[in-house]
């Protein structure tokens, strides 16, 4: 069981969230691209830090001492799913009415038509075709309530593994993943018999994130700077090794080694950082990033066509506007979690007896 929450990572979460906006923000990489030194910098910084959300889950979720599991399942899915439904009712009325740039759209807000496409697109899930679809980033919602069903049943075998032996079920589960990983995309052929790994390469996150609480590294700041900094690297020559070398049009941003030492490596190193993070700030930022991360996207899409380049530096353009959207996206959520979501959840935690 955690005592309580550790500072740092409140600053990890914030820090996640603003990777998460990077990556829909920076250029991807491709053969010839203008903007390549651009995505092999934030491209790859960016998807160990949103990698960072999973471990984060995990450290949390396989480590939670559960007295009542009904009421832990009611108070998660009313912490998760209904700000899900208020968010994703928002970002699908601002997409597919013009951002309501005028009285007249609004009144499709309450309408019926809307509120029943809405229901559809919600059931179907992140559709990735149609005239009324439900945002691709929302998928995380999907995923993360499935991870929690199955959390005290998976943090039930993740606490009879002692601290001692933690790592070594860490090496085990990323072994498994990287003979079945590499073998598949680098020696296809080789790959003719069942393998087992990990189906899901964020579920190989989240359960490492359950162990590695009890853990103790040496020198932990050196230690994790080093896997941050190698794993960085890593990502960036791979992805040039596998565009332009080998041929593979395979980003390494999966459960690739290199992810796991970044991912991995600024998790240990936010969770005993000797900074001292504003306290009351971080906690109010990192207590909304989940409803900044449900906002974020349309409100990219909104300020995409308004915001002008600010310099003639592309990078830095785009590092502006990274900044914009994430500070968007706080005073967004802020304000709809304050007088909305907040105290919608209380009151629903609150019939619970």
């Amino acid at each position: 069981m955690l005592k309580q929450r550790n500072l740092g990572i409140e600053a990890l979460r914030i820090f996640s969230f603003i990777m998460v906006v990077t990556i829909h923000t920076a250029p991807e990489y491709s053969i010839g691209g203008n903007n390549n030194i651009t995505a092999l910098i934030l491209q790859s910084l960016s998807r160990g830090g949103f990698i960072c959300f999973f471990i984060i889950s995990g450290y949390f979720a396989l480590n939670d001492n559960i007295k009542d599991i009904k009421k832990y399942y009611y108070n998660k899915m009313i912490t998760i799913v209904f700000p899900f439904i208020i968010y994703a009712y928002i970002h699908y009325f601002m997409v597919h009415n013009n951002f309501g740039t005028s009285l007249e759209l609004w009144k499709n807000f309450i309408s019926f038509d809307e509120l029943k496409s809405f229901v559809n697109a919600i059931m179907i899930g992140p559709s990735f075709n149609g005239p009324k679809f439900m945002s691709l980033h929302f998928w995380f919602v999907y995923w993360i309530v499935g991870a929690f069903i199955v959390s005290p049943f998976i943090a039930y075998i993740v606490n009879l593994i002692p601290s001692e032996k933690r790592m070594s079920a860490i090496f085990v589960l990323i072994s498994l993943n990287m003979f079945h990983l590499y073998i598949t995309r680098y020696i296809p052929k080789a790959n003719i018999i069942f393998l087992p790994y990990i189906v899901n390469g964020w579920f190989l996150y989240f359960l490492i994130g359950g162990l590695l609480n009890g853990i103790k590294v040496k020198n932990p700041i050196k230690t994790s700077m080093l896997m941050f900094i190698s794993g960085y690297i890593l990502t960036m020559i791979i992805t040039v090794l596998n565009y332009n070398v080998l041929g593979i049009k395979k980003m390494p941003y999966g459960e690739d080694i290199n992810m796991i030492l970044m991912a991995t490596g600024l998790f240990i190193m936010f969770y005993n950082s000797n900074i001292k993070w504003p306290a009351s700030l971080t906690l109010v930022i990192s207590r909304h990033s989940y409803s900044m991360y449900l906002c974020h996207v349309f409100i990219l899409y909104f300020i995409s066509g308004l915001l002008k380049p600010v310099t003639d530096i592309y990078f830095i353009n785009i590092i502006f506007k990274i900044l914009t959207v994430s500070m968007l996206s706080f005073i967004f959520a802020y304000l709809v979690d304050t007088f909305i979501v907040f105290k919608a959840t209380r009151f629903f935690k609150q019939l619970y007896k």
